[in-house]
């Protein structure tokens, strides 16, 4: 017998996407992909950070034929879907410029595994779809080659699945393995003892710890693979520049020892910003774009003779061997403060920078390391207490060293630098209602110049003028000063919008707020979305029937 029901009132809601399956697609192609998650309308607009990506809707609810142009370069790029009630959160869609396969199961044994040519490169769509579930491949390999097995899943697109990659013989016996290699996704490059058929294996651990102690598993616990004896891109580099159009080298396995050289434009509006290197190999390169001088380390910032720095500057250094370490020097006035990062894990790479600056008087050195527990780049002050110069030790802190342990030293006066943030990259608002959006300031010390904010992308009858925020007149760190964006929105709207800070100096220095997205860790985006609408009505009553 069934009771009286309960009756709840549910109102309208954007699209809620979990994940793509798969979770990327090859350029120039037509990939059939699911949107796992909620659509209470469909079909649905889509909205990517490249216009050559584009999600046209099927019949059924939350499937795609996802159309990736020849020129849209290699790399994770940012996709919302859109209805009349907002946007979803961005999502992240890796697209490659190598061949692509789908993963056949059954595959959890030597005798299933799923036979893939890796003489090519070729990027395979893999689920850990059940706990406990392991995937093989197997490859016939030649004495002398090198086969890069390399994992896309956490790091590049917020996977739920913390991969564990390994190369075994045909015996089953592990020749390699690896768990972290950017990030938490895993990556081996194997050198081939002799010819014979060896087998790569993926699988998985939770990517949010639990207490359970087995191989874990889902609907959305979704890797790439890359598999090839080819050339495997690791990076550019330089990986910080500061022209439009730029030439690098591509580094990574089985390439020239001197790289491949390749050549890309890039823009330097609302810098840093990052932009990959299209190339037509296997792996990534990506370069940042910023608005200062850039060079690249001597040879003699490992001899001890240090190398002088005219702030700002950003410098492309490299470890290049164990126990490598760089040195550079500023000169500056009692009074100067200058903000010194030195990034490497945030741009992709393995190096866990430590600083230490020497004073002129050579008094016991400032130590500067990790940002916070889980964010092993540094980004610190060098004040000057005295006239003189300031000598400036970057190392890896465990004295590791190769050929992709780069980092990147960024060095600029605090008084020509500051960053935007805000909370959420989704701004909702009601017609006819006023708006208000916190903007947060981040100003390190010394810097007490006025900056004008304001958002772009919207119509003008919205009137939403700048707003200015005063620098305090004081030397003190004000991180987490708020300024707030008002205005009323008059018509309907769905766009992307962008909010940038203008530092009225010489020369003028450019900011665009950042916000986090939510899936990826320590991922940030500057395409933020604005949706103005009516006030959701609520939907129909849901009876929801107990016996």
């Amino acid at each position: 017998m069934l009771s009286p029901c309960c009756v709840a009132s549910l109102y309208a809601a954007p699209p809620d996407v979990k994940y793509f399956d798969p979770p990327g697609a090859q350029s120039g192609k037509a990939t059939d992909v699911r949107a796992a998650g909620t659509f209470a309308t469909w079909p649905v607009q889509t909205w990517a950070s490249d216009a050559g990506i584009r999600f046209e809707p099927k019949k059924d609810s939350g499937k795609f034929t996802v159309h990736v142009a020849s020129h849209v370069a290699p790399g994770v790029h940012w996709v919302r879907f859109i209805s009349a009630d907002g946007s979803s959160l961005p999502k992240a869609f890796v697209v490659g410029a190598t061949a692509e396969a789908g993963e056949k199961e059954p595959n959890e044994t030597r005798a299933k595994a799923q036979k893939i040519d890796a003489a090519t490169p070729i990027v395979v769509n893999g689920k850990l779809a059940d706990n406990g579930d392991v995937d093989l491949f197997a490859v016939s390999l030649k004495a002398g080659k090198t086969l890069v097995a390399a994992v896309d899943a956490i790091a590049a697109f917020g996977s739920q699945i913390d991969c564990v990659l390994q190369v075994t013989d045909a015996d089953g016996h592990v020749l390699a393995q690896n768990l972290d290699d950017r990030g938490f996704d895993p990556r081996i490059n194997f050198a081939v003892p002799r010819d014979g058929d060896y087998f790569v294996r993926v699988f998985g651990l939770a990517a949010v710890p639990n207490s359970s102690i087995r191989f874990a598993g889902g609907e959305d616990a979704l890797y790439r693979l890359t598999l090839t004896t080819e050339a495997f891109v690791d990076y550019a580099w330089p990986a910080v520049v500061s022209a439009d159009a730029v030439e690098v080298m591509l580094h990574g396995v089985n390439l020239p020892a001197a790289g491949l050289k390749t050549s890309t434009a890039l823009s330097p509006s609302a810098p840093p910003q990052r932009q990959a290197v299209p190339n037509g190999h296997a792996g990534r390169g990506a370069v940042s774009v910023v608005d200062v001088p850039t060079q690249i380390e001597s040879a003699g910032t490992a001899t001890g003779r240090p190398v002088p720095l005219a702030a700002p500057i950003v410098v492309n250094g490299r470890f290049d061997e164990p126990g490598d370490r760089d040195e550079y020097v500023v000169s500056a006035k009692k009074g100067q403060a200058f903000r010194l990062r030195v990034m490497s894990q945030a741009l992709g790479f393995p190096s866990d920078p430590l600083v230490r600056i020497y004073k002129p008087d050579g008094s016991a050195p400032l130590r500067i390391d990790d940002i916070s527990r889980t964010d092993a780049d540094v980004d610190g002050l060098l004040q000057a207490t005295l006239d003189g110069d300031y000598r400036i030790v970057v190392e890896e802190l465990f004295g590791n060293g190769g050929s992709n342990f780069v980092y990147v030293l960024d060095l600029r006066p605090t008084t020509a630098e500051f960053g935007l943030s805000v909370a959420a990259s989704e701004l909702n608002a009601v017609l006819g209602k006023p708006f208000e959006l916190a903007v947060n300031v981040d100003r390190p010390v010394g810097n007490v110049s006025d900056i004008e904010i304001r958002i772009e992308g919207l119509p003008e009858k919205f009137g939403a003028t700048p707003v200015v925020s005063g620098g305090d007149k004081v030397a003190i760190k004000t991180t987490g000063k708020q300024v707030k964006l008002k205005f009323t929105p008059t018509e309907k709207f769905d766009g992307p919008v962008r909010i940038v800070g203008v530092m009225k100096s010489e020369p003028e220095v450019h900011r665009a707020a950042t916000a986090p997205v939510v899936a990826v860790l320590g991922a940030k985006i500057t395409d933020l979305w604005f949706h103005a609408g009516p006030e959701p009505a609520p939907a129909k009553p849901v009876e929801a029937k107990k016996k």
